[in-house]
């Protein structure tokens, strides 16, 4: 599976995954989400795609209103997942 929709411009990529969260289930739709993430980086570079000519970032954007408190998972999460590919992830609604 790969992220929903990318956006492009001359300077700047945007990866972009759109998950609908529940209190339940989020940290599994945030696993999946960061996995269809980095299929879709791994897809672009086997076609060649140069992400050094970008900033790019790797969004997660999950529909819900329940404000939620970052957690050091997350921010572990993070850091290993721009450590991989050099790329920033975010999460927010």
């Amino acid at each position: 599976k790969k992220c929903d929709c990318g956006l492009i411009s001359n300077y700047i990529v945007y990866l972009v995954e759109i998950k609908n969260c529940n209190s339940g289930g989020r940290g599994k739709r945030r696993r999946d989400a960061t996995m269809q993430l980095a299929a879709t980086i791994e897809l672009l570079k086997v076609h060649n795609f140069d992400f050094n000519k970008y900033k790019t970032s790797a969004l997660i954007c999950s529909k819900t209103v329940e404000p939620r408190i970052t957690q050091a998972s997350k921010n572990l999460a993070k850091s290993i997942f721009n450590s991989k590919y050099g790329i920033s992830l975010e999460e927010g609604n």
